[in-house]
């Protein structure tokens, strides 16, 4: 008798989800919390970067820089979380004017080293003003098994970051 993929893989990681939670207690253990040591890197170390990009669509005229005509310009900001384990990294790049932001776009990248997981949850601009964009990114990690049907995961967190980009090349992040 042939059994499916399907049913084979699943017996596989249920298998291996059950000898893993048989095992006896180590230091490596994750806290009486239950949070497994590379999600609380993912959830406690962040780094941002702002870094200023040249506008080469919108050239200066000589004339610009005396009349003291403020320069158009660019930045990205990017916002990573975690470790070389698991992370996950929201990026944004903006474009503004003399007197007003004229683009922003986001994007996302995740990696991790199993049994851990990482997924992006999306990003999206919640706020659209003259001086200032307002972007919401959510992530997830998580430890378990990856399969082509999902992930099956022992523990999962979601974190929800959001960002202020401002003309000028400032940008807050909470």
């Amino acid at each position: 008798m042939k059994l499916p993929i399907r049913t084979v893989v699943g017996a596989a990681a249920g298998l291996a989800l059950a000898l893993g939670a048989l095992q006896p207690a180590t230091a490596a253990e994750p806290d009486p919390g239950g949070v497994p040591p590379a999600a609380q890197a993912w959830l406690q170390q962040e780094t941002s970067l702002t870094v200023p990009l040249v506008d080469k669509t919108q050239p200066l005229s000589p004339d610009a820089t005396i009349r003291k005509v403020p320069r158009p310009g660019g930045a990205r900001l990017t916002h990573y979380r975690g470790s070389f384990l698991m992370w996950t990294e929201n990026d944004l790049e903006w474009y503004w004017s003399a007197t007003k932001i004229t683009s922003s776009t986001g994007w996302q990248q995740v990696g991790y080293i199993f049994p851990n997981t990482a997924r992006k949850g999306g990003i999206q601009r919640t706020y659209k003003g003259v001086t200032q964009h307002n972007w919401r990114g959510t992530n997830y990690a998580g430890a378990g098994i990856v399969t082509p049907w999902g992930d099956v995961n022992v523990y999962q967190a979601a974190k929800t970051d959001y960002y202020a980009l401002k003309r000028g090349g400032g940008a807050t992040v909470n």
